[in-house]
């Protein structure tokens, strides 16, 4: 039995499961980059992210959020 109280959470030290929104938007701008230089994968990547973007967008406004 340890004799330190734990707080919760990740242990100290430890990276956040879920990336912060400053980490998205650089994914997304080296997404960005890499498909002007021609990759497909980024390209397919970036029309599938603005497809489901579009989606959730249009089921937000037909349940009236």
């Amino acid at each position: 039995m340890s004799t330190t109280k734990s707080k919760g959470g990740r242990p100290a030290g430890s990276r956040n499961v879920r990336p912060s929104k400053e980490a998205i938007a650089g994914y997304y701008r080296q997404l960005q980059h890499a498909a002007n230089r021609g990759d497909a994968m980024a390209q397919a990547a970036l029309i599938q992210i603005y497809e489901r973007h579009c989606s959730e967008q249009a089921g937000s406004k037909t349940h009236g959020v």
